[in-house]
């Protein structure tokens, strides 16, 4: 077995380990500590990001890629985890928990007419007992969920000795219960059903929502930071050194902002097809060119999304550039750039902190819709903007096939909702004037 590393890989777990390294930073500040405490302290922002850390989880097991000898599939550890979903080889459309097609076909003699055949991955033949194994792995998953939760709490208790009785950790173990019921569920049942049965190819639309989790969080995570760095240090300098610094940056931004987002970034995209298109043997898998097309995305969408922090933060600074311990920094000789970054960065931080977690959903939405109309990621990613895009023309069926637009947005709608109720506990915390008297 070889491991696989593509671009977005890497850059997700370098995210990653740098929020490690955050939280380490935090736990050494006092100040800092007791404003995390406060955001988790409300049951609501903890369920949330209890929640969207699940997802991450998801995205991260998604983003270790390797293949085994002699294989020239790619595989990432979520695939080996849903393997019973993947290897699924439906012959075209089900709902989602049947055993037989959702559409009628003639049996092989033509005697009995047109008929729904049973699913080649289910062992089922009737709808009792269909109904029977689903109550009975419903049943089993309880079980194992109850014991597995149990054994959490007592581990919790005994080493961290937290405090069950209050509102946050019931809250906590109430969202991490039914987190881990859906994984033990999920995995019993996917050998003889499809959860969110399949589309007209045939595929398992519950393994191709999960799959499109790592999309969505590439989309988030990865362009907010990239847009991190020219927002902070434009917005810096533009309030710091004031003059015609502050006029060039300013006449960048709103140039940027004079463009309507969308039609800048399906230009931008376009032109990127046409040079992946004329180079395409530059790639050595379709894997990796789609990859590689996910991050220019990204770097598009970072390159049009700085401007508003980027004013938030010229706008701080402005304010802070004038108050006594920058300009005592001033007369003592220090350096602009330690000013910049010892005295003003640290002040605004607040500020990039609240963008980051408000700008995320946004984004993942972003990716939807880019996709919807035709200029997002490449036809070969999952994502829930492609699975949106395939459903247009079934929603004109005769019956409706709904269960593929139905998962996708419920899979994102999820996401994005624990998001916000994240992110608006953070704002209200850190914003120095909603957070004073909390």
């Amino acid at each position: 077995m070889s491991f696989v590393f593509l671009w977005t890989d890497v850059l997700l777990w370098i995210l990653f380990f740098i929020s490690i390294y955050g939280v380490v930073k935090v736990r050494s500040n006092d100040i800092l500590l007791q404003k995390w405490r406060k955001i988790f302290s409300q049951p609501l922002a903890l369920s949330a990001f209890i929640v969207f850390a699940f997802y991450i989880v998801i995205g991260l097991s998604d983003s270790i890629h390797f293949r085994f000898d002699k294989d020239t599939n790619t595989y990432s550890v979520l695939d080996r985890v849903l393997i019973d979903a993947q290897t699924s080889d439906e012959k075209t459309y089900s709902t989602p928990m049947n055993f037989e097609q959702f559409s009628k076909e003639y049996l092989d003699n033509g005697l009995r007419g047109r008929v729904h055949l049973n699913l080649v991955s289910s062992e089922i033949t009737n709808s009792d007992q269909n109904f029977d194994q689903i109550l009975s792995i419903t049943t089993k998953a309880f079980f194992y969920s109850v014991i597995l939760i149990l054994l959490l709490i007592l581990i919790s208790k005994s080493i961290f000795s937290i405090n069950l009785k209050s509102a946050s950790s019931k809250a906590a173990f109430g969202t991490i219960f039914v987190l881990i019921l859906f994984c033990v569920w999920a995995l019993l049942i996917m050998p003889n059903h499809h959860i969110l049965g399949t589309d007209k190819a045939g595929i398992d639309v519950f393994y191709k929502a999960v799959k499109s989790i790592r999309t969505g969080m590439i989309f988030g995570l990865l362009t907010t930071l990239l847009a991190l760095p020219p927002a902070i240090m434009l917005g810096l300098m533009a309030g710091y050194f004031k003059g015609k610094t502050d006029d060039v940056i300013q006449y960048i931004y709103t140039t940027i902002n004079a463009i309507p987002g969308i039609l800048l970034i399906a230009a931008l995209v376009l032109i990127l097809q046409v040079y992946m298109d004329e180079h395409a043997q530059d790639y050595a898998s379709s894997l990796e060119r789609s990859d590689l097309k996910l991050l220019l995305l990204c770097v598009i969408l970072a390159l049009t999304s700085w401007t508003g922090l980027c004013r938030l933060i010229r706008a701080e600074t402005l304010k802070l550039s004038q108050l006594e311990f920058v300009q005592a920094a001033k007369v003592f000789g220090v350096s602009n750039m330690k000013i910049l970054f010892n005295h003003l960065l640290p002040n605004v931080m607040h500020l990039v902190l609240i963008s980051i977690v408000l700008d995320f959903s946004g984004l993942v939405l972003i990716e939807a819709v880019l996709s919807y109309i035709g200029v997002g990621v490449d036809a070969t990613t999952m994502s829930w903007g492609n699975m949106i895009n395939a459903a247009r023309l079934e929603l004109s069926t005769d019956p409706v096939v709904w269960w593929p637009l139905a998962s996708s947005f419920i899979f994102m709608f999820i996401l994005v909702l624990s998001a916000n109720l994240f992110a608006d506990r953070v704002r209200h915390v850190f914003d120095p004037k909603g957070g004073a008297n909390d």
